[in-house]
């Protein structure tokens, strides 16, 4: 060691002829067996899985986006290889369970929690984006839903179902943390959309224990008779018990090897003696005779749809009970929202229909709505409603001609390869709340090939086919908060090549303007933001079920800056107040007012800030508010 070398190592020695015999061959029995597996995985592989529903949906956008620059491409890769393995296939399940049996390990997907309640790792984990971004893109759409089944005289009530990790959150492990705020922020945003939507977190919350299944990523009978009560009391449904369907039963706890969707996701194979510490006692409905609670059929005026939750009819088993009468179930497991819903219509249309749709929506599907901060799209399922089963009445939004751009003269035969933009209608010219209460209608014809019709809106796509032969078609502007953003239109191919002839556009709502409810204008009065206009309606007027306020404003005027529409609070809740931004003059203000379904609404005050010299004297010419039906 010198004064120049900063750690002194000492001298190596040689390894001793023996050790080194030692090391080469256990060299050699690690290389044989990374061999034998390669040729075993090669000469007998695996059929891999096959993700279906939200997770094929996840799987192919992990596809799509996968980098070699980034590493995802091999991890990737790797994924795809462990998947079709048949030494992993025959040697992960007894290593896994042993981990299980001796250290209380659940592999990578599943985790361990107190007393042996197994949870779903990536449903305790919430997207890195902002918590409101998929509750925010979620609840526009069962807004433009809730409002489309409204038209249609069907009531709809939702049920967010929260994750097994919140409502079971003491029994999670230490350092785990269930995030309860994001459930809370999905009923929050329902509800300030004027979605009808039954709080299942605090009513499963008492029972935690026993609400879910403890080997099992869903809700035990116990979860479901809870819920089932609990949408009987918000609704104002529940029958007194002389007057209910059917009666209820415990079942005493299995004593067979507990069996659960997360077992299987272990790897884990459970035996008769995990009975008594994972098996609870159950609940059914059944007929006074003792047979089963029979399933509700097309001439049932309740129709349950949903996910897994929904499987089997057990949960329609219970709101059957408690609501009186027959409750038929459709319920499409491992299918995104509205899918069953979707599949309700083709069965039941359009004599049939319900009277009331309960829409069971599982938080996690809600959550994977916000993984994508830049884009989203509205799921297929939810355009296939709204593309196919118009509403009866409607009321035509009047737009000055320079709002539309279209890229040829209307009625010009458009040629497409691939795609090309069709329409734009620039912001400014509408503002609305964003939960499909403005409509696009397009007439037209497909003169050659197969075309969709993509609406983009605030990073937002609906994508519809065009109908064959059809000429017209219509669909709600999303937007994942108010606002007045551009809208363009996009003309896909479906075929090589296609050819179609736009003729006309115009921006509808859903609405009886023959009922519409005058609103009494006042002169402009300086505000301390700007200027201000109200709007008085008379003592007795409530707003109805997703009733919407349609102002109309000056077209003989500059561009009205940072234009705000105050609804003060009748409570002790603060005001309402919803921003729309810069509006051209002539534009129109929609607003779904269903948050406030029942309240009385004497005053809207419409608040916006003037170009420096030159002031607005009126912005405000003319409103309303329209019930659906």
């Amino acid at each position: 060691m010198d004064d120049h070398t900063l750690i002194a190592l000492p001298q190596e020695k040689p390894m001793p002829a023996g050790r080194r015999w030692v090391a080469w061959g256990l060299l050699a029995i690690n290389g044989a067996i990374l061999l034998g597996t390669l040729v075993v995985d090669w000469a007998f592989p695996v059929t891999p899985p096959q993700p279906v529903g939200i997770e094929k949906t996840q799987d192919d956008e992990r596809r799509a986006q996968a980098k070699w620059s980034d590493g995802s491409r091999a991890s990737l890769i790797e994924h795809d290889y462990r998947q079709t393995s048949r030494v992993r296939k025959e040697l992960s399940k007894p290593y896994t369970e042993w981990l299980f049996r001796t250290f209380g390990e659940g592999g990578s997907s599943v985790l361990v929690g107190k007393d042996g309640m197994l949870f779903l790792r990536d449903r305790i984990e919430v997207p890195e984006t902002h918590f409101r971004i998929g509750a925010q893109r979620t609840a526009v759409i069962y807004a433009a839903v809730s409002r489309r089944l409204e038209a249609l005289g069907i009531r709809m009530v939702v049920a967010p179902v929260p994750r097994k990790s919140v409502v079971c959150a003491d029994w999670l492990p230490p350092g785990w943390h269930a995030n309860r705020q994001y459930d809370e922020i999905v009923l929050e945003e329902f509800e300030r959309r004027g979605v009808f939507t039954v709080d299942l977190l605090t009513a499963l919350e008492p029972h935690a224990g026993e609400a879910f299944l403890r080997m099992d990523t869903h809700w035990s009978t116990q979860g479901m008779r809870e819920s089932a009560i609990a949408l009987g009391h918000k609704t104002g449904w529940m029958k007194p018990e002389e007057e209910r369907y059917g009666m209820l039963r415990e079942v005493p706890a299995p004593t067979t090897a507990p069996l659960g969707d997360l077992t299987l996701a272990m790897g884990v194979e459970f035996r008769e003696s995990d009975a008594p510490k994972y098996q609870r006692p159950m609940w059914e409905v059944i007929l006074p005779n003792g047979q089963p609670l029979p399933q509700g059929d097309l001439q049932a005026n309740i129709v349950l749809c949903g996910t897994s939750f929904s499987q089997h009819g057990t949960f329609g088993s219970f709101l059957a009970h408690y609501l009186g009468q027959s409750v038929q179930t459709y319920s499409i497991p491992g299918a995104p929202p509205y899918a069953a819903l979707a599949t309700m219509f083709r069965e039941r249309l359009p004599e049939r229909l319900p009277h009331i749709v309960i829409e069971e929506v599982p938080n996690h599907h809600v959550i994977s709505a916000g993984y994508h901060s830049e884009r989203w799209a509205v799921n297929p399922f939810a355009a296939e409603i709204f593309a196919q089963y118009p509403a009866p009445h409607q009321m035509l939004l009047p737009m000055p001609k320079q709002a539309w751009q279209t890229s040829a003269d209307l009625g010009t035969e458009l040629h497409a390869v691939g795609g090309r933009v069709i329409l734009d209608v620039d912001s400014g010219w509408v503002a609305h709340t964003g939960g499909g209460v403005v409509e696009l209608r397009l007439q037209g014809q497909v003169v050659e090939g197969e075309v969709r019709i993509d609406v983009h809106s605030d990073q937002g796509t609906l994508s519809a086919p065009w109908p064959a032969g059809a000429t017209e078609m219509q669909l709600p502007v999303f937007t994942q908060t108010p606002g007045s953003r551009p809208l363009r239109v996009v003309l896909a191919t479906l075929t090589p090549e296609a050819r179609f002839v736009l003729e006309h556009a115009e921006f509808r709502m859903i609405g009886r303007e023959d009922l519409a409810l005058e609103g009494l204008l006042t002169d402009r009065i300086e505000h301390e933001q700007g200027s201000l206009q109200a709007i008085h309606f008379a003592p007795d007027v409530t707003v109805p079920a997703h009733g919407t306020l349609v102002v109309d404003t000056e077209s003989l005027r500059p561009t009205a800056k940072q234009v705000r529409v105050i609804l003060p609070s009748t409570t002790d809740e603060p005001d309402w107040v919803i921003p729309l931004g810069d509006l051209r003059p002539g534009a129109k203000i929609v607003l779904d007012l269903g948050a406030l379904h029942g309240q009385p609404l004497p005053q809207v005050q419409v608040v916006w800030e003037g170009q420096k010299n030159q002031p607005i004297p009126v912005l405000v010419t003319d409103a309303r508010l329209v019930p659906l039906r």
